[in-house]
């Protein structure tokens, strides 16, 4: 079974705060708390910072990691690298999304390419799959470029 975490982006603020940082979410009351908190003899909360629901974007990790081991959340970027028939690179970036009680890939376009557990795991024509950022914090990474490739 997958391990159920967020990461939150403060929009206001314009930051991302790792899931080690969402010390409490209050669906019914509408908030997230955030803090670091350090362990010891006590557990201690070192910061403190509250976000109503409306204020934040609260990203799931999708339980499933890049090539490079690390973890893809909704929101992540993907860039795919793959061999044309021609012999010439092919490269697409896609960003991750939630869609329909499963996490997709959404292209340039707007258009779901494919599900991201069946093109991590099972396709085999991507070289190269890896995680170069997400939507949030590097929107130029969706931006489609001349000649069809990103």
């Amino acid at each position: 079974m997958r391990e159920i975490k967020f990461r939150v982006w403060d929009k206001n603020e314009r930051v991302m705060y790792p899931p080690e940082f969402v010390t409490s979410i209050d669906l019914y009351e509408g908030f997230i708390e955030l803090g670091e908190e350090t362990y010891g003899e006590y557990t201690e909360l070192l910061w403190d910072k509250v976000l109503q629901l409306d204020e934040c974007e609260m990203l799931q990790y999708t339980g499933i990691n890049d090539e490079n081991g690390t973890e893809i959340y909704e929101g992540d970027v993907l860039r795919w690298s793959s061999e044309d028939n021609d012999g010439s690179m092919l490269v697409s970036n896609e960003q991750v999304i939630y869609n329909d009680g499963r996490f997709v890939m959404l292209n340039e376009k707007g258009q779901i390419v494919d599900l991201l557990k069946d093109a991590i795991k099972y396709n085999k024509s991507y070289e190269k799959v890896e995680l170069v950022g997400n939507a949030y914090e590097n929107k130029e990474l969706l931006e489609k470029k001349e000649g069809g490739n990103k």
